[in-house]
Order: structure tokens, then sequence, then C-alpha cells
């Protein structure tokens, strides 16, 4: 078995004898040096010399770490790499004839080697390696303990007064709402407050209104069949082109409403307050009008056939009938 000590430096080929510091090894070992030497790696031609070796070299190499990059059955490849931060050099003599390095030493050298050795040196670093591949990810580190209670915030204003307001298929039901395009068909609205409120082109068929506050309410175009208006106050509301058809208006207050072109088939008006409406071009048609108040009420181009207009209080432009009666 023939350990290989290789160094850079010097292009002599030299020998380490039994009596080299590396210690007693069997054969002939050699070792490669040019110029300033610095060792790269040592093959073996068996693993056990290779550690051994290593072992050795570990003595020799004061306060610098050994680094084992490579092994096989074959070789063993060692490099050196200083444990601080300044590379350690090394210094021997080396016989011109046998190769034989004597006198290795860390400490600068205040030696002569004589006639038939020279002076070589080199440090432990070697050159370095390409980077390795990045290595796999870490487990997630364990979960960090809860944080401090924050402090406590501002106390928040008082919540607004919501008497009145209803919540209705997700709707808000209030004075003033914006309900335009909803579908509140069937919806229990009775007693809301619905003052001002948008319900343009509602769905509000079969809806039960009745006793609800509609005052100035935009209920044009929307699609009330059946709804149930009793009691309900429209004063001023505009139901233009609705189509309230067979709807429950009995006693319904309607005074000033705006009813152009109202669709009011069938629908049960009585009592119903309707002075001062605009009710021209409305359907009437087999509405029940039983003592409904059409005083002032504009009713220019309605169709009040079949109507029942039973103790009606007329407009002076309407026709009565042969009881006397509009």
């Amino acid at each position: 078995m023939n350990p290989r000590l290789v160094l850079r430096g010097s292009r002599q080929r030299q020998n380490l004898s039994a009596s080299s510091p590396f210690g007693e090894q069997s054969g002939s070992p050699s070792s490669e040096m040019r110029g300033d030497t610095e060792i790269v790696g040592i093959a073996a031609d068996a693993a056990p010399l290779g550690y051994e070796l290593v072992m050795k070299l570990t003595h020799i190499v004061a306060g610098s770490a050994l680094l084992i990059t490579g092994f096989a059955a074959g070789s063993v490849a060692v490099s050196f790499a200083a444990s601080t931060p300044t590379p350690v050099t090394f210094y021997a003599c080396a016989s011109n004839t046998t190769g034989e390095l004597t006198r290795i030493s860390t400490s600068p050298p205040k030696l002569t080697c004589g006639k038939t050795s020279k002076l070589v040196s080199w440090n432990s670093v070697g050159p370095r390696g390409p980077q390795g591949a990045q290595g796999a990810r870490g487990a997630p580190g364990v979960q960090g303990t809860p944080g401090q209670q924050g402090a406590r915030g501002e106390q928040g204003t008082s919540a607004t007064n919501l008497t009145g307001i209803k919540f209705v298929k997700g709707y808000v039901i209030m004075a003033g709402a914006v309900l335009n395009g909803s579908s509140l068909g069937g919806a229990d609205l009775s007693g809301a407050d619905l003052q001002g409120a948008q319900i343009r082109m509602a769905t509000l068929a079969n809806a039960n209104l009745s006793n609800a506050d509609l005052n100035g309410a935009d209920l044009s175009n929307a699609d009330m069949d059946r709804v149930d208006l009793r009691n309900a106050d429209l004063n001023g509301a505009d139901l233009g082109n609705a189509h309230p058809i067979n709807a429950n208006l009995t006693n319904a207050n309607l005074t000033k409403a705006h009813l152009g072109s109202v669709d009011l088939t069938g629908s049960n008006l009585t009592n119903a307050i309707l002075s001062g409406a605009a009710m021209s071009g409305a359907y009437l048609i087999n509405a029940n009008l039983t003592g409904a108040n059409l005083t002032g009420a504009n009713l220019t181009g309605a169709n009040l056939t079949g109507a029942n207009l039973t103790g009606a209080r007329c407009p002076n432009s309407l026709m009565y009938g042969a009881g006397g009666d509009c």
C-alpha cells in the first residue's frame, strides 16, 4: 500500500521515508511539490491506510481542521482548511535525492536545510470546490407563543335608534329606503314606514302593506298584483304605470296620488280617498269604488267599464248613471 501526499510547489518529486513525521509506512510513499506548496489531496491504495495517514496528519497540522472530501475502496481524498481566518503555513526540509521531508513545522523558518535538502512550504487551505446543491427545506419551526393582548379600543358611539326599521328578505325597510327593482313578493310589510321610499319596478305581488306609510313614495311601474294596501297612506305617492290588479285598497288614502295609466282592474277601492288624484288613462275595469271620494280627481281617458261607483263622490266631469250614482 503506497500512500501519496500531493503537494503543489516545486516540480521535484520527493519520497516520504519511514522516518518521516507522517509516521511509519510500508513501501516508498512519494510527494510532488511545486513552489509554495499546498496540500490538495492524499491517495492510498487501500482505505484503512488512508484513514491511518489522515489521523497522523492530524497530529502534524496543529491549529487546522482536516476535511475529508472523498473516500472510496481504492482512494482517499483529503484537503485542509484553516480553523482560523489566516491560513496555516507549513515548512519542511525536502531531500534533493530521496524526497524525504524532515523538520516539518508551522513556525516561521529559522532553520537551514543544508546542501542536500531544500526548504519547502505550503498552506493548509486547498482550492475551493464548486458550490453544492441546495439542501432540502427544513421542517417548520415550532409555533411561537401567542403575543400579549392588545390594548382595549375606544368605546364606540351609541347605536342608531332602529325603531320603525324592518329587515325583510334582506332589504332594509325604512323611510327613504331605496328599493328599486327589489323582490318583495309576499313580504309582510304591514305597518312599515316607507315615507318617500323609492320602490320603482319592484315586485310586490301578494305583499302585505296594510297600514303602511307610503306618503310620497315612488311605486311607478311596480308589480302589485293582489297587494294588500288596506288603510295604507299613499298621499302624494306615484303609482304611474303600476299594476295593482285585484289589489285591496279599502280605506286607502290616495289623496293627490299620481295614478296615470295605473291598472286597477278588479281592485277593491271601497271608501278609498282619491280626491285630487291624477287618474288620466287609468284602468278601473270592474273596480269597486263604493263610497270612494273622487272629488277633484282627473279621470280623463279613464276606463270605468263595469266599475261600481255606488255612493261614490264624483268629480263634476264624471257622467252620472241612471240611478243618480257616478
